[in-house]
């Protein structure tokens, strides 16, 4: 799980490689601590490089927070963070040790391969 400081890092390279809007700096956090929280139900899957788990409870909330006024340009932003945030910790699951700039490294890598950098939020009809 990503803590709070290579969290901050890891939101500053998507925000330098224009990926999310700077302007949301403040509420990546609770991003990230809404996936803290969950990777614990769902770290097998992760192991598996699924994240389709982990990506559904996040769009669920992020849903949830559209209902209540979020606009999608911010969700957009907070499903990209996410998604970043779980490739993360998918390399933090595989007990490998790296340098911290080398774990954000991989999980950007893995991020833009997986094209979650065009990732939109899209309100769902539940």
């Amino acid at each position: 799980m990503a803590d709070k400081s290579i969290a901050a890092k890891l939101d500053e390279k998507l925000i330098k490689d224009q990926v999310i809007e700077e302007k949301y700096l403040s509420d990546y956090e609770k991003v990230h601590k809404f996936l803290n929280k969950q990777v614990k139900k769902y770290d097998k899957a992760l192991k598996k490089e699924d994240f389709s788990i982990g990506e559904e409870d996040l769009r669920s909330w992020l849903n949830t927070l559209y209902k209540q006024g979020a606009s999608q340009e911010k969700l957009t932003s907070y499903i990209r963070c996410g998604l970043a945030h779980l490739c993360f910790d998918y390399i933090d699951l595989q007990n490998v040790k790296l340098a911290t700039e080398e774990h954000i490294t991989r999980a950007l890598q893995s991020f833009k391969k997986r094209n979650y950098h065009k990732s939109y939020f899209k309100a769902s009809g539940k």
